[in-house]
């Protein structure tokens, strides 16, 4: 609160000349303008959970989690420890409030009046979205040799989109995109990644649960 002279504005003319006047001689005296009063804490929050970082929401999911050994193995589970450990920090936590808080900006016109039709993201929309593809959830599964590369793409696109869910679509888009423009080669005009190698026969041993994911395509 801001506590200024005995001014008022019930004063007349004369008055309001008088104690301007005053004023102006304790400023130019050294004297203070006004007095700021010290804010005190307004109140204290105590029904509020503290922020949820540092778990994983996907080897913490223990429905999740059943389904991915179920369908694919254990191995293909701990592949997703990296991704799972990032989607529960407090970093991508983050990227998903920025994003959200700014989302994307459609600019028809530069400042010179010329068309320009541009799209303009937060960083953290790419910070999203390089995560997502660097951790196989776009179109890598359809050239991977990993027998369980599909399996292991879903879990992880529920687990790491727990973050923020805008970014999933262009995501999903990509991926569910291989197997239309596979069914019309005209329309495909090399966008599309080649038919997959051959997966992993299922007899064979599983790769060691330390083994790098590397996407093949994305």
């Amino acid at each position: 609160m801001i506590e200024w002279g005995p001014e008022s504005p019930g004063q007349n003319d004369e008055g309001l000349s008088a104690s301007r006047g005053r004023h102006l001689d304790a400023v130019r005296s050294g004297g203070p303008r006004c007095h700021l009063a010290a804010m005190g804490a307004t109140h204290e929050v105590t029904n509020q959970v503290p922020p949820l970082v540092g778990h994983d929401p996907v080897a913490g999911d223990a429905a999740l989690a059943e389904a991915c050994v179920r369908h694919a193995d254990v191995a293909t589970l701990d592949s997703l420890k990296a991704l799972g450990a990032l989607a529960g920090s407090e970093q991508a936590q983050e990227w998903g409030r920025l994003a959200n808080e700014h989302p994307p900006c459609l600019r028809t016109h530069d400042r010179y009046g010329h068309r320009v039709d541009e799209v303009e993201f937060h960083p953290a929309w790419h910070d999203l979205l390089r995560t997502a593809v660097e951790h196989g959830l776009a179109g890598t599964p359809w050239r991977s040799p990993e027998p369980h590369a599909h399996v292991r793409r879903a879990v992880g696109y529920l687990g790491w989109t727990q973050v923020e869910m805008g970014h999933g679509c262009p995501v999903t888009m990509t991926y569910a995109a291989v197997p239309a423009l596979r069914a019309a080669p005209s329309s495909r005009s090399g966008t599309s990644p080649a038919s997959p190698r051959p997966p992993t026969s299922s007899a064979s041993p599983s790769r060691p649960a330390s083994a790098a994911w590397s996407p093949a395509w994305a």
